[in-house]
């Protein structure tokens, strides 16, 4: 009987290392290109699953991305080797699902079909029913089989280059645009402008326009635009009382890669900062700043609101902050872009 429960305990302690050994290789397993935003989806389920934490709607796993890409976060996830993936997971997650609300917060469009149309990127998450005329999300495979090294090489299609001999066709006041952020920081200009739940480069844009960065195009049809070489936001209806304001605006003024790759032609540079004490060297009031993910993807916006002796901080939506220090977008980003206007 003696033997017997030495045999058992033996066994468990066999088990119980071939466990640890297992679920320590999983968190260290190399990254590599070829890795996928569905491995990092089963990477995250599996964290999740082992911490007792269960998402059990699209929304659930939009709210803890936020949480992850934009605060602090969880600090244990973040320290595991195989974070990288998990996090480009989310950082696609969060850009695919914000697509889905700009759609749902859309009134007034006269065709639906065609602005989802428009709105549609390489993801290909968000449909729309013919049953129901009903705007749908849903991971497809064309998401889930993207691989890191597709996503890093789009991301780096000359995104950090400029021309800096272009002559700037613009009169740019970072304090105009700082002092709309700090005005409207903590809630939204809805007398002028749409909002949405993810406001963050709907906000940037509009506070780069207070500063003087000049619209390009217009639209007179209510709806969502997919354009990384037109930048607007104009109101197509006017109601005689209340509310109810319509616009047409581009993408490149509330979606984030967008916003990036326009501004990329309008800056008069743009440089990868890597440190708050390099992004406190190089900014100025009324620059803009993107937080990017390990392997290249931009996907939250900020403007620099003031700057002191020691520091500068920054005003953002979203993750609503007003005169946040600039130290806590490290806690998240890999790195940041910054935008130089003047």
């Amino acid at each position: 009987m003696r033997i017997h429960f030495k045999a058992m305990i033996c066994i468990l302690v066999i088990a119980l290392v071939l466990f640890a050994t297992a679920a320590i290789g999983f968190a260290d397993m190399t990254i590599n290109d070829s890795m996928t935003l569905g491995d990092g989806k089963a990477k995250l389920d599996q964290y999740l699953a082992q911490t007792d934490r269960l998402l059990l709607s699209n929304s659930d796993y939009y709210e803890f991305a936020l949480e992850q890409l934009l605060s602090d976060g969880d600090s244990v996830l973040k320290s595991r080797s195989d974070y990288p993936v998990m996090e480009e997971f989310m950082v696609q997650y969060k850009l695919a699902y914000e697509d889905y609300l700009y759609l749902l917060d859309l009134v007034g469009c006269a065709d639906r079909t065609e602005v989802v149309n428009q709105i549609i990127g390489e993801s290909d998450c968000v449909s729309i029913d013919s049953y129901d005329n009903s705007i749908k999300f849903e991971l497809t495979d064309n998401f889930l089989t993207r691989t890191l090294g597709e996503i890093r090489s789009y991301n780096e299609k000359g995104l950090l280059s400029k021309n800096t001999s272009e002559t700037a066709k613009y009169s740019y006041s970072g304090t105009n645009a700082a002092n709309y952020a700090t005005t409207y920081a903590l809630f939204y200009n809805s007398a002028n402008y749409p909002t949405y739940a993810e406001d963050c480069a709907n906000f940037v844009s509009q506070c780069l326009k207070a500063g003087g960065i000049p619209t390009n195009g217009t639209n007179s049809t209510t709806g969502i635009y997919n354009s990384t070489t037109k930048w607007y936001c104009v109101c197509t209806y006017e109601p005689p009382v209340g509310h109810g304001r319509q616009y047409a605006v581009t993408t490149s003024w509330i979606r984030v890669p967008d916003f990036n790759t326009y501004m990329t032609g309008v800056a008069y540079s743009k440089t990868a900062k890597y440190s708050a004490t390099a992004l406190y060297n190089s900014c100025q009031k009324g620059d803009a700043v993107l937080l990017v993910s390990s392997n290249g993807s931009p996907y939250h916006a900020v403007i620099i609101s003031k700057r002191d002796s020691s520091t500068a901080y920054y005003c953002g939506h979203t993750n609503n902050r007003k005169n946040e220090p600039i130290s806590t977008l490290f806690s998240s980003a890999s790195y940041v872009l910054l935008f130089d206007f003047t």
